[in-house]
């Protein structure tokens, strides 16, 4: 809901938990990395969006992807108390 308040378009989702992929997520299937590397889709732009930037940058990197070019870390909101 906050993409589409900026007016970006949500394709879809990538979570490398097998038993997530396939399902649907705000109208969007959630798809392993490999179908970002394939060519089922053009010029994807990643925003990172999770608590485990860390594991996921390095995935991307080694992946062949780089920080700005074809991805972006978008910082979650702190947590209130």
């Amino acid at each position: 809901r906050a993409f589409s308040r900026k007016s970006l378009k949500v394709s879809g989702f990538i979570d490398g938990d097998s038993l997530k992929q396939g399902q649907s997520l705000e109208s969007c299937t959630i798809h392993s990395l490999a179908h970002l590397t394939s060519n089922a889709i053009e010029t994807p732009y990643i925003f990172i969006c999770t608590s485990q930037t860390g594991e996921v940058e390095q995935t991307l990197r080694q992946a062949g992807f780089s920080l700005g070019d074809d991805y972006l870390v978008m910082s979650p909101p702190p947590l209130s108390s």
